[in-house]
């Protein structure tokens, strides 16, 4: 019972997906073994719906607080709207450091208020019921919201600095491109921050081998890749001759990492599902094993997706080789790769609520 509360919990709470269920026609059919009670110590039925419920549902609140504090960064469009007035003189000095200051001030109350949602998110529940996996799950949770009001008190301060910088272009208009581009750099960079903390505060909960852990390194990779963009961006604002071979090594680099990443999903999860179509619980315990399955029919969709963003990066790299200007390389990469992220993030919510149904 707990290695299934084990796989369910992964699942549910760190929004990151194994893949593909193996073919039931394809595997030998070994006489299942019969229905027990649980084990002496552990948790009965009733308590394992209401711990994965709250553990979906604590999923949900948790990530909303940190969508909130991505989204924050949409802000700099107000920010750049006004650099870009400066430098066509289409708006006086005064006025120009009128509106930075206004910017200023609405931004950073902004993210306070997020900040101040972060410090009263509830604890996460309980698992200890789950023994030592749930102790390290548990921890992993508490870590992770324990950093939200860190990653606002990171966010608060680059907004901080983007006015600093605008306000210095304001006086100075030559400085107005590159204070407008530094603070995009930045802040794609900041937003890759955000989330790569989340997984990487994620992923000490899970055990070496399970299929999520593969998931998350390919996340991390992917984000490694996008990196490489702004990284560029900012050196090349300091030395345009900055090579852009590095950015096309890189990304070719995350890509492949990525696929053998996923790849050992694939023999991961295929295992755990093996695992899974075996065991049989409890009566009572039918909702419990029609979510794992609800849950596992969703993962084959993520690894597409992802599969699909380690090409992006290789048509980028591609371009680039070819002697294409990295901005443009990067827009191109983006305008393909958002519609999948949010098929992913569709795929990720999905799953969180199918837990979160078991509290009900």
């Amino acid at each position: 019972m707990r290695r299934f509360i084990s796989v369910v919990a992964a699942g549910l709470v760190l929004a990151v997906q194994p893949a593909h269920a193996d073919d039931p026609s394809n595997r030998s059919q070994p006489r299942p073994p019969a229905a027990q009670a649980p084990a002496p110590g552990e948790p009965s039925i009733a308590e394992v719906r209401q711990m994965l419920g709250e553990m979906g549902a604590w999923s949900l609140e948790y990530s909303g607080i940190l969508g909130e504090a991505g989204r924050l960064m949409d802000q700099v469009e107000g920010y750049t709207a006004i650099l870009d007035a400066v430098g066509a003189g289409s708006i006086r000095k005064r006025q120009a450091i009128e509106q930075m200051e206004s910017w200023r001030r609405t931004s950073i109350a902004r993210a306070q208020a997020v900040r101040e949602r972060a410090v009263a998110l509830r604890p996460p529940p309980s698992l200890a019921a789950m023994g030592p996996d749930g102790v390290d799950l548990e921890a992993a949770l508490v870590l992770a919201r324990n950093d939200l009001p860190l990653v606002l008190d990171e966010i608060i301060t680059s907004l901080d600095a983007f006015a600093a910088y605008g306000l210095d272009a304001i006086n100075n208009r030559e400085r107005a491109v590159g204070a407008r581009l530094r603070a995009i750099y930045t802040s794609h960079l900041q937003l890759i921050s955000i989330d790569s903390r989340r997984i990487r505060a994620a992923s000490r909960a899970v055990a070496t081998d399970h299929p999520n852990r593969f998931v998350m390194e390919a996340t991390i990779e992917y984000y490694r890749g996008l990196a490489a963009f702004g990284e560029y961006g900012i050196r090349a604002l300091e030395a345009p001759e900055t090579d852009t071979m590095i950015v096309a090594q890189t990304l070719r680099d995350a890509a492949v990492q990525m696929r053998t990443k996923l790849a050992r999903t694939e023999t991961e999860a295929q295992r755990t599902l093996r695992e899974q179509r075996d065991m049989r619980y409890p009566p009572g315990a039918e909702t419990l094993q029609r979510t794992i399955i609800e849950m596992t029919e969703t993962y084959p969709e993520t690894v597409r997706l992802y599969r699909e963003l380690a090409d992006t990066l290789d048509t980028a790299a591609a371009a680039i080789e070819a002697g294409g200007v990295v901005s443009e390389a990067w827009s191109a990469q983006e305008d393909i790769a958002i519609p999948l992220l949010e098929r992913i993030a569709l795929v990720e919510e999905q799953r969180a609520q199918i837990g979160a149904e078991l509290r009900r």
